[in-house]
């Protein structure tokens, strides 16, 4: 199976004027859980949903609503074909890493 290639966002197509709403990410099996994110950036299952809002736009999930965006990392995808998400802010987005 070949991975989908990958194409790099430039930062000038993220505007910060777009409308964004909140969602939450909630487990179907067990509403207990959702997916929060931390402060390094990463992404956990919890059952603490004081940071489980994320932003969406047109019913995608686009960041957590600190103003980080979703990312992964492109190198890991093509060699592995797993990477893990993370959220970032867009002037800190790691060397190698995509948008989602």
């Amino acid at each position: 199976m070949t991975p989908a290639p990958f194409v790099t966002v430039p930062s000038k197509v993220v505007r910060r004027d777009a409308a964004l709403s909140q969602g939450r990410i909630v487990d179907v099996d067990d509403a207990s859980l959702f997916l929060s994110w931390a402060e390094d950036g990463n992404l956990v299952v919890d059952n603490d949903d004081t940071r489980a809002n994320f932003a969406t736009s047109n019913g995608f999930v686009v960041g957590d609503t600190a103003g980080r965006l979703l990312h992964l990392y492109e190198p890991m995808m093509r060699s592995l074909g797993v990477s893990r998400l993370r959220v970032a802010s867009l002037d800190m987005m790691p060397v190698g890493s995509v948008l989602v």
